[in-house]
């Protein structure tokens, strides 16, 4: 229930546009106790970040790659029990650094949770690195993606789609097929 009203608060103090207000197009749930660290830049209102953040020298964050099948203007949240800090990268993401590819970064829209909204471009990888507001500041936490298009998350360890399962399972029968051919051609 915690969820659904930080979502409706946000949407409307974010938007205005009941678009949003509707639920989320993709939720990821993630943790940062055991996670690497990076030295977080600053938030930044509307424009990328210019400056690391002296309260986020050593916090552990967890990124998560994603493209966006539709452009337009996306709302991005992050809900924990811990101080938040919600950053996006356009292209790629590198720790090591962290003001390289920043688009923009947001700490309390709402309480202790973090969000924004902008504009993305169909065809173009996207990082939201989710971390805390300081070095002590992590644990588990939901992120929501609004939009006007489906988001599509990048992993190594993706599932194939049933017509990817087809393929694969004809083309298997293929291969045996012209194998036990060929051991009858040579017997």
């Amino acid at each position: 229930m915690k969820s659904l009203y930080f979502v409706a608060l946000a949407s409307v103090a974010l938007l205005g546009s009941p678009a949003f207000a509707a639920g989320p197009n993709l939720t990821v749930e993630g943790d940062t106790i055991v996670a690497p660290t990076f030295h977080r830049p600053q938030e930044n209102g509307s424009d990328a970040p210019v400056m690391l953040d002296d309260f986020g020298m050593d916090v552990a964050y967890q990124a998560t790659e994603f493209t966006v099948l539709a452009s337009g203007a996306y709302m991005i949240t992050m809900l924990s029990e811990f101080d938040n800090y919600l950053g996006l990268y356009a292209g790629s993401f590198d720790p090591s650094s962290p003001l390289a590819n920043a688009q923009i970064y947001n700490d309390d829209l709402v309480g202790r949770n973090s969000g924004f909204t902008t504009e993305l471009t169909l065809g173009t990888s996207y990082f939201v690195v989710a971390s805390g507001y300081s070095d002590w500041d992590k644990g588990a936490y939901t992120l929501s993606f609004f939009g006007p298009g489906e988001i599509v998350l990048a992993s190594a360890g993706a599932v194939p789609e049933p017509a990817a399962w087809a393929m694969m399972i004809a083309g298997f029968g293929l291969v045996g097929g012209t194998m036990r051919q060929r051991r009858t051609a040579v017997a």
